[in-house]
């Protein structure tokens, strides 16, 4: 009887991974673990060129090419295809090992720009593909088991061993190996089937404009407001727990527990968007980062400072796996690239503009950074509950 449970549980993973589920899991796990022995230590090579002074400019030049890779990836898979975008996105990625290889100083600047750039034109066609290609009951499930849950684990072995190449001058060995992976997912990619069939002749394609919905505008703000609390607070937070008289060691033990209880979030916030609502899923998430926030800012302790941020980067996957489910129901098919890469710009800038927020909040002196991210988390909850009044139906 056992048996028969296993085999028919095997049996419906086979049937849901199979096609183009399976194909971009395939990709996220190798994508993933190639990148995990070189990218991890661009900072470390980048420092051997004595650019320790300039390396954050690069990262900051490096996040503008992420922005402009969402904005054109999106609009180049809407206007050419899923499929194509994300074939072109990981070629693209192909070439920043070998400009680090290159071993010369201006090409290994661009390294991290260009790969950047990559990632980001994959990332809202990868999303979508996925979402278009699930079953509709199952969208957020799959979607977070295929980009998330599942290319979370090999960082596990292959973090340490990456430091161990580094360590052992085999760098060069990491980024061939992150070269290698690469060419691998553009491989795979050409297995995908493409999810976007045009109604209109090949020629008038790239003559679409950009029309953007007032809702896509307003969902932009909610999902832009929770990536602006996490790029805000997580730099301040070893900082916050000094002061409080909390060591370094309690902040490595209770970032390993947030580590963990972010993986069990992508398959959890994956579940609860098919089985519950996005929108109600994200008016939860928003509701826990809120409160989280407004715990964390007073005295509290030991125990719970590691309860209350564990809870917050669980609840942040609720806001990688809501934003493809929500745009795949309310939009046409031909505006969901697009709209995906303009929430990538969104959370792009809150990289950019959140850390100083905080910087400014701190010298004010008259405020805390946890309690003005509580309290846009908080109007966040009331657009996403206007947004879902005025609910719209994709008619694909």
């Amino acid at each position: 009887m056992f048996h028969a449970k296993i085999v028919r549980i095997f049996s419906v993973l086979r049937t849901l991974f199979r096609g183009n589920v399976g194909i971009q899991a395939a990709i996220s796990v190798i994508g993933t673990s190639a990148n995990t022995l070189w990218m991890l230590f661009i900072p470390y090579y980048l420092n051997s060129f004595d650019l320790e002074a300039n390396i954050g400019f690069i990262y900051s030049f490096a996040a503008l090419f992420g922005a402009l890779g969402y904005f054109i990836g999106g609009r180049f898979g809407d206007a050419y295809g899923r499929r194509k975008a994300i074939i072109i996105g990981d070629l693209i990625c192909c070439l920043s090992p070998l400009l680090l290889l290159s071993k010369n100083l201006y090409l290994a600047i661009m390294g991290l720009p260009v790969v950047a750039f990559g990632l980001s034109f994959t990332e809202p066609n990868k999303s979508m593909l996925l979402v278009e290609s699930a079953p509709q009951r199952l969208r957020g499930t799959l979607l977070m088991l295929a980009t998330r849950v599942m290319p979370s684990i090999p960082p596990i072995i292959l973090a340490p061993l990456g430091a161990y190449f580094y360590e052992a001058g085999l760098y060069s060995l990491s980024l061939t190996i992150g070269f290698i992976g690469f060419l691998l997912c553009v491989l795979l990619a050409t297995l995908l089937r493409e999810t976007l069939v045009f109604k209109k002749p090949a020629s008038s394609k790239v003559k679409r404009e950009i029309i953007l919905e007032p809702s896509i505008l307003l969902l932009i703000i909610v999902f832009t407001i929770p990536a602006l609390s996490s790029k805000a607070i997580d730099w301040y937070v070893p900082l916050y727990l000094k002061e409080r008289g909390l060591t370094v060691e309690f902040y490595g033990y209770m970032f390993a527990a947030s580590s963990a209880a972010a993986t069990i979030g992508s398959l959890i916030s994956g579940i609860a968007v098919d089985f519950l609502n996005p929108y109600r899923v994200t008016a939860l998430g928003l509701s826990f980062i809120a409160i989280s926030l407004l715990l964390f800012s007073l005295p509290q302790p030991p125990f719970l400072y590691i309860t209350l941020y564990s809870l917050m980067l669980f609840t942040r996957m609720v806001f990688v796996a809501s934003p493809p489910v929500i745009i795949a129901e309310r939009y046409s098919i031909e505006k969901r690239s697009t709209y995906m890469g303009l929430l990538g710009i969104g959370v792009m800038i809150a990289g950019v503009i959140g850390p100083s927020i905080t910087s400014l909040a701190l010298l004010t002196k008259y405020i805390t950074p946890f309690l003005i991210f509580s309290m846009l988390n908080m109007i966040a909850i009331l657009i996403i509950g206007i947004i879902k009044k005025h609910r719209g139906t994709s008619k694909d």
